[in-house]
């Protein structure tokens, strides 16, 4: 994964006088990412996409209670107000090169796997970022914390990849250059995307 480099402030200086005293107080470093509980704050979760944002405030405390799913927010400083959320799951995929039904990887697994009936794999599920909290790096730290915690999933049980569905062809594009990311060779929108465990063990060790 890729580590921030410092600030250049020849290229900094005109975005920071634009920038409100709410803007230039923020500090990244004060958010914190942990399992959703009873003590978290939804209701008053905005997002621009209406599907993430009734989620986090209609169904991610009742799925997450019941073991569906596991939903971690991420907070500023002591507030337990929620800015930012995504969910994991298990899942598992049916993979083979002989099979025209299933997903495909690539080459080199679609063979590994031909004698396979379903490979499984953690799903990540609606990473949402509140609306005045957007582009200030929250969604990477949690693509961070999703693509960490699945790296710990992989040390007790099997599994081949981090899997998710991309909203949009931006951001899918953006999984695929900031994390490496792959798309599924076949599926109905050409935004199923994969991050091979090996890649995040790779990357979890730097």
């Amino acid at each position: 994964m890729q580590k921030s480099t410092g600030a250049d402030n020849s290229t900094k200086e005109p975005a920071l006088v634009s920038a409100s005293q709410e803007e230039l107080a923020f500090n990244l470093d004060a958010i914190r990412i942990e399992p959703l509980s009873s003590e978290h704050r939804r209701g008053a979760f905005v997002c621009t996409n209406q599907t993430i944002q009734n989620y986090c405030r209609n169904n991610a405390r009742k799925n997450n209670d019941a073991f569906m799913v596991r939903v971690f927010v991420a907070c500023y400083g002591t507030s337990q107000d929620v800015i930012g959320y995504y969910y994991l799951s298990l899942t598992s995929y049916k993979l083979g090169a002989k099979d025209e039904s299933a997903l495909h990887l690539d080459n080199t697994s679609d063979a590994k796997f031909e004698r396979v009936e379903a490979v499984p794999a953690v799903y990540l599920g609606m990473i949402g970022i509140h609306a005045d909290y957007q582009s200030r790096g929250i969604g990477k730290l949690l693509m961070m914390d999703a693509i960490q915690r699945t790296a710990k999933i992989a040390q007790h049980a099997g599994l081949y990849a981090l899997t998710l569905d991309a909203l949009d062809r931006k951001v899918a594009t953006y999984y695929k250059d900031k994390f490496g990311f792959q798309t599924f060779k076949e599926g109905d929108t050409g935004l199923e995307m994969f991050l091979p465990i090996k890649t995040i063990m790779d990357a979890v060790k730097e």
